[in-house]
């Protein structure tokens, strides 16, 4: 797992878009963190994610999002990566791929 410093993301989140107020509308913001979605202790009582329990992800300008089932597309991108979403859509920018949710937390 990589680990960013707070004051290296303090420019992400001013260039990111804050969250959208209407439905069908779209924000630009920045991947934060990415997780799974539950984590347990192991014998040292360090938390570590749990694949099998789905994929959590949260954005620079406050949005989280949480699945059921593990996304290989959210998995594969990194802190930083700069997306947008729309309608439980998500798009990496660059390289281009996209995850679809149900249901989101924003």
């Amino acid at each position: 797992m990589m680990l960013i410093s707070v004051s290296a993301l303090l420019p992400l989140f001013s260039m990111a878009a804050p969250l959208p107020k209407q439905v069908g509308s779209c924000a630009k913001t920045f991947i934060n963190e990415i997780q799974y979605r539950l984590k347990s202790p192991d014998a040292n009582g360090v938390y570590m994610g749990i694949p099998s329990s789905g994929s959590a992800i949260t954005f620079t300008n406050g949005g989280y999002q949480v699945s059921y089932d593990k996304v290989p597309a959210i998995h594969r991108s990194q802190p930083e990566d700069k997306v947008r979403g729309l309608s439980y859509l998500y798009t990496k920018l660059l390289p281009c791929s996209s995850w679809r949710h149900k249901r989101a937390y924003l």
